[in-house]
């Protein structure tokens, strides 16, 4: 009965030390890294970045954001890149901005969300030349602070040198985990927090709700200082109109909607107001909407039929991106077809092409259309928003933000 009674307490005890001992050791890291397509703007020491114009855009993983280490991306914000997958390394030197903003295409990932994985074994080195010989000795060190059996120890390390291991004045390591360094393809990305913490690069960032991401690279210059107030009033005078018209939506809802309208606005060249007027029009902004006369489908209403001559389906029709994108490529086709003329442009989009060619067409349709673009301005001026949107910003002309900052 003692034995018995011993042999179960020794179990018992043998299990809450397994338990404890497995406690620290940190989960697997996951093989596949999900990132999201920024759905806002992207200011680059006030200079418009268009996410949806880079191959590699800034990306959203899990809360955080996440930087390409792109050439075109290194450009703006002002960082060279050289990988050395011999010594397992991502060498990063920091260099002036070229104080241009960045296209690779005027449609390059087109807001889609890339899927990354983990670079194992590889460390992030800041060096100010590559040839840098302190770059594998930080490393080295790095990597034997980060074993998986001593986080608490590298966590308090990072914590009393605020994030920098062993910083010199002509290397520094990014205190990063083998779970913040990702591949997309053969692109690395690491977390905007890296270029903000690190001695060599001392980035400031702001995220504002409304307005999107900015990132300063003068240490003088907060980024909050590059805040719009202008084009906060144009986002949220849009998204409140729409509101106005779908009160079921949520805000954030409404600011995505805006978004897409004003990215495919300037996509292919067609007012933003107009667009949005004739989503008025059509099916007062109702996303998976299928109309039960013709069977028309979503934000534009489009014609199953139509779309499947483009390889679209109806499902993909319900996504406002998908649908916002076609409807905007058809009036500028119809808006090209007829010289710019938006009564025949609207009216061909309604009726067809054909019917407007022969002249047999009605205007009621570009009229209400047009009606509607007004009656929303004049909405928009009666409540106080603004008309205008700049893509490039300066801080003495700015105001802060009083949103929450990233």
């Amino acid at each position: 009965m003692v034995r018995s009674k011993w042999v179960r307490r020794s179990v018992a005890l043998l299990i809450a030390l397994s338990l404890c001992i497995f406690s620290y050791i940190p989960i697997a890291a996951e093989e596949e890294a999900h990132l999201s397509f920024m759905a806002r703007d992207v200011y680059a020491n006030g200079l418009l970045i268009n996410n949806y114009q880079l191959y590699h855009p800034v990306v959203v993983r899990q809360g955080s954001t996440y930087v390409p280490l792109s050439v075109a991306v290194g450009n703006v914000l002002g960082f060279r890149v050289q990988i050395d997958e011999d010594r397992s390394l991502i060498l990063l030197q920091p260099v002036d901005p070229t104080g241009e903003t960045v296209r690779e295409d005027d449609v390059a990932c087109n807001l889609e969300n890339q899927l990354g994985t983990l670079a194992e074994g590889f460390a992030v080195v800041v060096v100010d030349d590559f040839g840098a010989a302190d770059a594998d000795a930080l490393a080295a060190r790095w990597r034997r602070m980060a074993d998986p059996v001593i986080w608490s120890v590298a966590g308090l390390i990072k914590a009393l040198t605020g994030g920098k291991i062993d910083p010199t004045p002509h290397a520094e390591v990014l205190p990063l985990r083998e779970s913040e360094i990702l591949l997309v393809g053969d692109m690395p990305y690491i977390p905007l927090s890296a270029f903000r913490e690190s001695g060599m690069f001392g980035w400031d960032a702001h995220y504002d709700l409304l307005t999107g991401l900015y990132i300063s690279t003068d240490a003088e210059i907060p980024a909050k200082s590059y805040y719009s107030a202008e084009n906060a009033s144009y986002i949220a005078g849009r998204a409140a109109y729409i509101r106005s018209i779908r009160p079921e939506l949520s805000e954030h809802e409404s600011y995505y909607y805006e978004y897409l309208f004003r990215h495919e606005a300037t996509v292919f060249g067609v007012e933003q107001d107009l667009l949005m007027a004739v989503s008025r029009t059509e099916c007062s902004f109702q996303a998976a909407i299928v109309s039960p006369y013709g069977g028309t489908v979503g934000m534009m209403q489009i014609l199953p039929r139509t779309a499947a001559a483009y390889g679209i389906t109806v499902e993909q029709l319900k996504d406002p991106h998908v649908n916002l994108e076609f409807g905007a490529r058809y009036i500028r086709d119809r808006l090209w077809i007829f010289n710019g003329d938006i009564i025949k442009a609207l009216s061909a989009y309604n009726q067809g092409v054909v019917t407007v060619s022969r002249g047999e067409y009605k205007t009621g349709y570009a009229e209400k259309c047009l009606a509607n673009r007004d009656a929303m301005r004049a909405w928009l001026s009666s409540q106080g928003y603004t008309g205008q949107f700049s893509a490039q910003l300066t801080p003495d002309v700015v105001v802060a933000s009083t949103a929450e900052t990233e």
